[in-house]
Parts: structure tokens; C-alpha cells; sequence
């Protein structure tokens, strides 16, 4: 009966915690649970704005949203989630990177260590889900999406590996690639819908054009001079145990600069859309103005030389509508 009873026994405190799972299948730390759900609540909330998309009336999008071809419907639907999940990531990058990355310290709380992780995941999966939603993906945006998930994931492996505060450092001012582009989306959605008119459309790609490769290049800069400074300059990771030190000092300025190419391609683009919205503005005045019959055949040779114009912008742009 002893012998029975001992195998039936509960196990001790110790001999539960000894045998208790490795992780917390609930904390953001474990990401296979939280990236799965992510993804998961992506995917719905992609299929809800396809439906609202379809239903709104307001400024005629509804209409103007099911004659797009599928492609460029599902192009649509990216601008929305990537405006939306892109803000709310900005929000907790910025809240995380309070301590490490604006005051630079090297603690920092448990909660805002888990923005930080949150945050990395959030554009992980974003970037993934839209990798599969799009029917068309051009070769900057494939190389910039891959790029960004690649160093997001090598660098959360460095700093579970170290423990050296400054992998998560540079993955998060590296992150401000994936969350500064509201202004891109935005263009790009009025665009595509034929939302308001060409004036503004022209507006916003100026802005946008202009805002990305200001915040680009400044991340690209600041990063690759902080990265030389700390690994080159201080060796302050020479005294890591493992090998990340050696594999970032070799592929860390190719894998930056190859992710800030891939970002001016997209501020070339957006440049290129502005300059064809200026196009269809300048059309649009010569045509409504009241001239005589002279300055109507110079207007006719001048509506000439911007139809042409106009289509050599739409052949320069069709890879990245196809992308975008």
C-alpha cells in the first residue's frame, strides 16, 4: 500500500517547479502563442475592411473600391490595417523606448520591455500577413519586407542570446522604418480610390515623398553611426560570450543599407505619383481655360507633350502601384 500510495502522490513544490513548462505560453516573451493570435485578429480585421470598404457611401468609396481590380482592392485594404497597425505600434515603440532608446539607459521596466516586444511583433506579423494577402508583390517591397523581418528576428535572438541592452536598442530604432509611413498610406489610398481631387493628392505625395526620405535617412544615419560607435569605436560588445558580436559587425551595415535602398526606391515612387498628380492638374487648367484659336493649337501641342509625360510617369509607376 506504501508503495502505491508513494506512486500516486503529488508531487512536491520543488518537483513541480522542476517539471513546469520552460515558458509562459501567456507572456509576450513566447511569441509562437501572441504572433499566432496576432495574426489571427490581422486576418479579421482585414476581412472587416474588405466589407466596410465595400458598404461605405461616403465620398463614393464603396463604388469606387469594387471596380478596382482584385489586386488593387487588396492593395486598398493593406493602406487601412498597415495605417492603423503601424500607429498603434509607433504608440507602444515610443512608449518602450523611453528608458533605452531616448534616455539610454540600459534598464528599464518589465512593462515597457514588453512594448518593446509587442511592437516588434506586431510588424513581424503585419508584414507577414501582407506578404499573403497581396496578389502582386513587386522586388523592393518583397526586399523590404523580408529585411525587416529578418533583422527583427536576429536581433530579438542576439539580445535573448546577450542580454546586451543593445540589440534591443538598434531593433528599435530600426522599427521606426515600419512605423513612420501614415503619410505613404494615406497618399496611396486617396490615390487609389480617386478620393478628393488632384490638388490634394499632389499634396500628399509631396508630403509624403518628403517626410520619407528625411525620417529614412536619418534612421539609416543615426543607426549606422551609433552601430560603428558601440561596436568599432567603444568594443563594447567584445566581451559577449557568443558569436553575435562577430556575425552583426559583418552583416549589419550590408543588411541597413540594403533596407534604406529598398526605402528610397519607395520615396522615388511616391515622388514619381506626385509628379503625375501635378501632371493632371496642369491638364486640367489648360483645358478649362478660354483662349483664342491661335493659343488653342499651342494648347493642343502642350496637351500633346503632357499626354506623353503622363504616360511615361504611368509606365515608370506601374511597378509600384503592382507593389503597393
Amino acid at each position: 500500500m506504501d508503495n502505491i500510495t508513494a506512486a500516486i502522490a503529488l508531487p512536491t513544490a520543488a518537483e513541480a517547479m522542476a517539471s513546469a513548462p520552460v515558458y509562459d505560453i501567456y507572456s509576450v516573451q513566447f511569441p509562437p502563442w501572441w504572433c499566432f493570435n496576432f495574426f489571427l485578429m490581422i486576418w479579421c480585421f482585414g476581412r472587416v475592411v474588405e466589407h466596410l470598404l465595400a458598404k461605405t457611401s461616403m465620398l463614393n468609396i464603396g463604388t469606387k473600391y469594387k471596380v478596382l481590380p482584385w489586386d488593387k482592392q487588396r492593395n486598398v485594404v493593406v493602406y487601412v490595417l498597415q495605417t492603423i497597425i503601424t500607429t498603434l505600434a509607433f504608440v507602444l515603440q515610443i512608449l518602450g523606448g523611453i528608458d533605452i532608446v531616448f534616455q539610454r539607459k540600459d534598464t528599464t521596466t518589465e512593462v515597457r520591455y514588453s512594448f518593446m516586444i509587442v511592437m516588434a511583433q506586431l510588424v513581424f506579423v503585419l508584414y507577414t500577413w501582407e506578404l499573403i494577402y497581396r496578389l502582386k508583390i513587386g522586388m523592393p517591397l518583397l526586399i523590404h519586407h523580408i529585411m525587416t523581418c529578418l533583422m527583427t528576428q536576429l536581433l530579438a535572438a542576439a539580445l535573448v542570446d546577450t542580454f546586451d541592452v543593445e540589440y534591443a536598442r538598434l531593433a528599435t530604432m530600426l522599427s521606426f522604418y515600419a512605423t513612420t509611413e501614415q503619410t505613404s498610406f494615406v497618399a496611396l489610398f486617396c490615390y487609389r480610390l480617386d478620393l478628393f481631387s488632384k490638388e490634394t493628392q499632389h499634396s500628399w505625395f509631396t508630403v509624403a515623398a518628403i517626410q520619407s526620405i528625411v525620417v529614412k535617412s536619418s534612421i539609416a544615419i543615426f543607426s549606422l553611426v551609433y552601430f560603428c560607435v558601440v561596436f568599432f569605436v567603444r568594443k563594447e560588445a567584445d566581451d559577449q560570450p557568443t558569436n553575435w558580436k562577430w556575425f552583426w559587425k559583418i552583416c549589419f551595415i550590408p543588411l541597413v543599407l540594403a533596407l534604406f535602398a529598398a526605402q528610397l526606391y519607395t520615396s522615388q515612387i511616391l515622388w514619381q505619383l506626385r509628379n503625375k498628380c501635378s501632371v493632371e492638374v496642369r491638364k486640367s487648367i489648360v483645358s478649362s481655360k478660354k483662349i483664342d484659336d491661335d493659343a488653342l493649337n499651342n494648347g493642343t501641342d502642350t496637351n500633346c507633350r503632357e499626354d506623353s509625360e503622363n504616360d511615361d510617369i504611368s509606365v515608370r509607376v506601374e511597378l509600384f502601384t503592382i507593389d503597393v
